[in-house]
């Protein structure tokens, strides 16, 4: 017998489509709401499709922008400035994004980005969703805003990673999506819900964001912070208390001098008792390889264990070690020479091996190394190495302008009181930075129990005395 056509089937028949069988109901919920397939309550829409030479960068007449995987946030659109555009003939007017839109990720090879659904909170009259993403729209008859939430809970990002997992590739089926499991309640019900999901999920989504911005301008209270210390700012009174501190007569020496300076170097203003060096007059780069350290040792960095601006966050597996490594010691500094990990560089804290593409740096008698690695993240040296790495697919810094980069030197004396200072400011800033971060896991953690709750039936909301939701079904389907 031929498979009836939707419109063909009585209501019976389209009940029994969407309802779900109670051995394969996740979890009991109020007795006026019941289980369906989420298929029963949206519209699924694929992508626009098309070819290379039909995108352009530059939005011309006629044309559509399309949204992918990167303008998607977890329930958030953002147009980037990275963006694509099409003719609006290869663009079928449903794939116009309206509000309630739901695009989701269905094509990526990241497990952890695959089901991400990004909500449109407006109509769009320009714009539409490529191949690789896919459109979920509410229909009419339910509250919009319930269904935009639940592609928000846990419920349905853990059935689409389960039931996506691919080998390389992870895919989004349109019955995957259609067939998750979906709680529904009475209008009324959903209405409710809604209501008190908007006032908490908005004050924990504010609360968030502020949080945010402390994570965020880290770095640039970081960068103030290094600047005011390599300008001699943070050490001004102290030098008022230690008047008479210099340099050493064979360090001032060296000092840089305009005729020396490099093309379009830029130094700043510094104290008078400090002086502009190159870096090689402070540093030295060690050369010690040797295979036979490798039995001494069962410790080995890779540029992969180091963080950015500092800190060693894990030991590679010595057993991968295959040739000729570079040899360190506790106390020299490890600094990762390739680009984009020229930012990569910490103190070692124990003797070990690294990989080639790390120096290993120490430090002569007119300087520390705590001193000179607070250094490598100054914003200036940073831009110095990044500008004058070499190289097409892995540019790198060469010892060479590494070494004869330019280097503010204050004596010894100062060079402790710096670090004293700095590694008492900048770890208390690191630590509002964990903090704000932990807070921001909690404030998550908060929003992923509400929904829980929410879509449980548990939320304090619902009324038991109204109409089953098998009738809202009814009008839906």
């Amino acid at each position: 017998m031929a498979k009836k056509k939707v419109e063909e089937l009585t209501i019976e028949e389209k009940l029994n489509n969407a309802l779900i069988p109670v051995d394969k109901q996740p979890y009991e919920i109020p007795k006026n709401w019941c289980w369906v397939r989420l298929g029963s309550v949206i519209n699924l829409y694929r992508g626009v499709s098309y070819g290379k030479n039909d995108a352009h960068k530059k939005k011309e007449k006629d044309d559509i922008l399309i949204l992918r995987g990167g303008n998607l946030g977890e329930g958030y659109i953002q147009i980037e400035t990275d963006n694509v555009y099409v003719n609006k003939n290869l663009v079928n007017p449903v794939q116009i994004v309206k509000k309630h839109d739901v695009l989701i990720v269905s094509s990526t090879g990241s497990s952890t980005v695959i089901g991400k659904a990004g909500i449109s909170n407006i109509d769009y009259s320009d714009v539409a969703f490529g191949a690789f993403l896919m459109l979920a729209r509410p229909k009419e008859q339910s509250n919009k805003s319930y269904i935009n939430y639940f592609f928000l809970t846990d419920i349905y990002r853990h059935r689409i990673r389960l039931l996506a997992n691919g080998t390389n590739i992870n895919n989004v089926r349109v019955e995957h999506v259609n067939g998750t499991t979906f709680p529904l309640p009475p209008l009324a019900e959903q209405e409710r819900i809604v209501n008190k999901l908007d006032n908490y999920v908005s004050k924990l989504d504010e609360a968030k964001e502020k949080l945010e911005k402390v994570v965020d301008t880290y770095n640039y209270r970081k960068n103030l912070i290094l600047h005011r210390a390599f300008t001699g700012q943070l050490t001004k009174n102290w030098r008022k208390e230690n008047p008479n501190i210099e340099l050493n007569e064979d360090i001032k020496n060296k000092a840089i001098t305009k005729d020396s300076m490099l093309p379009d170097e830029y130094l700043y203003e510094i104290p008078e008792n400090w002086r502009w060096v190159r870096l090689g007059d402070v540093i030295s780069i060690s050369k010690e390889t040797t295979d036979d350290f490798l039995d001494k040792t069962k410790k080995y960095i890779g540029l992969e264990n180091i963080e950015k601006n500092g800190g060693i966050n894990s030991i590679g597996d010595i057993s991968e070690v295959k040739s000729l490594k570079n040899v360190f010691h506790k106390g020299q500094i490890l600094y990762g020479k390739l680009r984009p990990y020229l930012n990569k560089h910490d103190i070692a804290d124990f003797d070990g091996v690294c990989s080639t593409d790390i120096l290993v740096l120490d430090s002569k008698i007119n300087t520390t190394n705590v001193f000179v690695n607070y250094y490598l993240s100054n914003i200036y040296f940073i831009d110095y190495v990044v500008y004058n790495s070499r190289g097409i697919n892995l540019p790198r810094i060469t010892t060479k302008i590494l070494l004869n980069a330019s280097f503010p030197l204050p004596p010894l004396e100062e060079q402790k009181e710096i670090v004293k200072i700095l590694d008492s400011i900048l770890s208390k800033e690191k630590q509002v930075k964990e903090i704000a971060e932990k807070e921001i896991e909690r404030v998550e953690d908060l929003k992923k129990n509400l929904l829980t709750r929410a879509f449980g039936g548990i939320l304090g909301t619902n009324d038991p005395n109204e109409e089953n939701s098998i009738e809202l079904l009814k009008s839906v389907l």
